[in-house]
């Protein structure tokens, strides 16, 4: 019983290291996180990533880069003409705050 939970745990680590390889998640510092670890919301975000990407078909998964940004209030994301960013370029703004 332990060998098979070992190797689904291992098939589970490699399908999210595949699928998400193409989108890469930054979450950049900032003291509004609180006590909120950046590692830890970057975690969060690519495991919600990666179960919408399952989701979606080939065509419709996005890759390239994502940033999360702290932006008090409610959720906002920025279209890449508002930051200059590349084709492949994702913004979002969140207001997690410690564990909330």
């Amino acid at each position: 019983m332990l060998k098979i939970k070992f190797w689904v745990s291992m098939l589970l680590l490699l399908l999210s290291v595949n699928a998400s390889a193409q989108l890469h998640i930054t979450v950049k510092p900032h003291t509004g996180w609180g006590e909120a670890r950046t590692s830890n919301i970057e975690r969060l975000c690519e495991n919600v990533a990666l179960h919408f990407q399952e989701q979606l078909r080939d065509a419709h998964k996005i890759s390239g880069d994502l940033t999360i940004v702290y932006n008090p209030g409610n959720p906002k994301i920025w279209y890449r003409s508002a930051f200059g960013g590349d084709a492949d370029d994702y913004k979002i703004g969140l207001s997690v705050t410690d564990r909330y």
